[in-house]
């Protein structure tokens, strides 16, 4: 499996297959959130192994990340963002998961293109918003996909968009990492270097990210999953 440690063999090469693809999106999602390693820890790879193989969609695992990751900005912590912290959210959001997926044209994600649409954004930033409103609408309009489905296809629009952001925006990149850099000043003399600097690219990241804080898997899980359950 793609840099996610080892799904465990125990399904057919279809399902292995999907195990791995699935992995990958999270894994992909997480790094996008907190940059550093592009890769996932022993630990949480064994975690997130035992949550696909119990059949956790990857869309909560990904709406959980985006939970925490707010959480995390209004209170920085020392330790790095992991799938560990996750564990809660993951649990609740199970909870409240609709049990009858519905699969007609989603209003939640017409709406959400909509609202994005109409955000103010720089000049530069247009054509990938173009991109998401276009994929938010062709996936809301697929006749017959289940809910997690087009939860996870819409999740993966957001994951690109932010991605092209952040390298749409790389000549920023040194001033970002700056105004970080100032802002957990105070973590400085307590964490190592690798922790440090981990530390830093999380918070240049986290500020990007709130900019446009409609784009995210916790919001297209809670539009889809709340017009399932209505």
């Amino acid at each position: 499996m793609n840099q996610c440690g080892t799904i465990k063999d125990e399904a057919g090469g279809d399902d292995l297959e999907l195990l791995a693809e699935s992995a990958e999106e999270v894994r992909a999602y997480l790094v996008n959130l907190r940059g550093g390693a592009p890769f996932l820890s022993g630990a949480d790879s064994q975690l997130l192994d035992g949550w696909l193989t119990d059949g956790v969609p990857v869309a909560v695992i990904m709406a959980s990340m985006d939970k925490v990751a707010v959480r995390r900005r209004k209170r920085r912590v020392r330790s790095r963002m992991s799938l560990n912290s996750c564990r809660g959210e993951v649990r609740r959001l199970m909870g409240s998961r609709p049990s009858a997926p519905a699969a007609e044209t989603h209003i939640g994600l017409l709406s959400l293109a909509g609202e994005i649409s109409a955000m103010t954004i720089a000049p530069g930033l247009s054509n990938l918003r173009h991109i998401l409103i276009k994929a938010l609408t062709a996936i809301s309009e697929a006749d017959g996909t289940p809910l997690e489905d087009r939860a996870r296809l819409a999740i993966r629009a957001c994951r690109k968009f932010h991605e092209g952001v952040w390298f749409a925006l790389t000549d920023q990149h040194t001033a970002m990492l700056a105004d970080a850099t100032a802002e957990l000043d105070a973590l400085r003399s307590v964490l190592k270097e690798n922790a440090w600097q981990a530390a830093v690219e999380e918070v240049a990241r986290d500020r990007i990210r709130a900019r446009f804080p409609l784009i995210s898997a916790q919001e297209v899980w809670e539009r889809l999953s709340q017009q399932a359950a209505a």
